[in-house]
């Protein structure tokens, strides 16, 4: 039925939601590192997101390509000077 269906997807949304709520507020860490309270971290990455978003929207669009060209060759590179030098 078309009922059942779609609450059968929304289970398989929820339980997608849950998994990437834990494995943000996971992530990498030690178990020593977890939060506490995991929701605010959630709640506190949220808040980033939009701040972000609304950082980007006040920008001005990017039109210099050949500078921009030469930022991501030199992050590259850099990135890469890092990675070796990591070992």
């Amino acid at each position: 039925s078309a009922a059942g269906d779609a609450a059968a997807g929304n289970a398989q949304s929820a339980m997608e939601s849950m998994w990437t709520a834990l494995a943000e507020v996971i992530g990498r860490r030690r178990v020593s590192e977890i939060p506490v309270d995991p929701t605010a971290i959630i709640r506190r990455s949220q808040n980033d997101v939009e701040r972000y978003n609304q950082l980007c929207q006040r920008l001005p669009a990017w039109e210099d390509i050949p500078v921009l060209m030469e930022m991501l060759v030199a992050a590259l590179y850099s990135r890469s000077a890092y990675g070796f030098t990591g070992r």
